[in-house]
């Protein structure tokens, strides 16, 4: 199911057309570890030790009426913390809850990020062949706006038997904002999902904001797909450079290609304030990219 939309431009090349490849269960990753660690500020100061053990009072005081999360507050209790940080392949590992057991089911998590990109599958830890992710999260680590912009994520449908997972997605776009500092995460959430980012803590937003670095991305995908020249796509978009401008823009373009009723009706959230504060004390106690 997707859950957030995706913002690659590009018509007919959409992030919702790319594969989900099949990876082998154990291609060895012992760097990771060490990859992660090494990626930490010297001025971030872990505060995994003395955190409260249970959240759920913090939850319900910042959860909107009608819209609070039995998961979310089952999940950052003592029960569903992993009994260890890494597979034996090296991949951080997690958990999440399976709804016929109550249980904590382990799952774990590989890196495909480039760059500022990052993109993160989780997996259910198997001994199969070949492994499907369960669940995707995709954004930017965006240095110039110091915040985390959205570009893509989704969960397996054929995985109903658990809960938990979008929210160990968020988890990682939480815990990426605390290794860089940031004070704020957005998101462009399918209506259908609107309630449960909701129950996630994330509160409706009035805009988007882009980096340059963003806003030259969308300049080329309007140029392609218009077929403009550089200037002309420049000069389409001048003046439209605010976030719901040119999310306008591309709801415009994307509509000729859909024609789908319903199919753009997004909303701008964003995790921001007292409420991703108490989503990095969730993350701290149960660590999945942090040291």
């Amino acid at each position: 199911m997707n859950i957030t939309r995706s913002y690659n431009l590009s018509i007919g090349k959409s992030s919702y057309a790319r594969k989900d490849y099949a990876q082998k269960p154990c291609s060895k990753n012992v760097l990771f570890k060490s990859k992660v660690i090494s990626n930490i500020p010297d001025s971030f100061v872990s505060t995994t030790k003395n955190l409260a053990t249970n959240f759920e009072a913090e939850i319900r005081r910042l959860s909107a009426e009608g819209f609070e999360s039995k998961t979310l507050e089952e999940l950052y209790t003592p029960k569903y913390k992993p009994t260890r940080r890494f597979n034996e392949c090296g991949y951080p590992v997690t958990t999440i809850i399976d709804k016929l057991t109550g249980k904590p089911v382990e799952v774990f998590v590989k890196d495909f990020s480039v760059g500022n990109r990052k993109n993160y599958r989780l997996y259910l830890n198997s001994d199969t062949k070949c492994l499907v992710p369960i669940g995707r999260r995709e954004f930017w680590a965006d240095p110039e706006i110091k915040m985390v912009t959205p570009e893509y994520m989704s969960s397996c449908p054929k995985n109903a038997r658990y809960r938990g997972i979008g929210i160990r997605c968020h988890q990682l776009a939480v815990e990426t904002a605390m290794l860089n500092n940031y004070s704020k995460i957005q998101l462009n959430a399918l209506k259908s999902a609107y309630p449960f980012h909701k129950k996630c803590l994330f509160k409706d937003s009035a805009n988007m904001e882009f980096s340059s670095q963003k806003f030259k991305e969308y300049v080329e995908n309007f140029r392609e797909y218009y077929m403009l020249s550089e200037a002309e796509a420049y000069d389409l978009l001048k003046h439209k450079k605010d976030g719901n401008a040119i999310i306008l823009l591309y709801k415009d373009a994307k509509a000729q290609i859909e024609k789908v009723t319903g199919a753009l009706d997004d909303l701008y959230m964003e995790l921001s304030g007292e409420r991703l504060e108490l989503w990095k004390k969730m993350a701290a106690s149960q660590p999945i990219l942090l040291p």
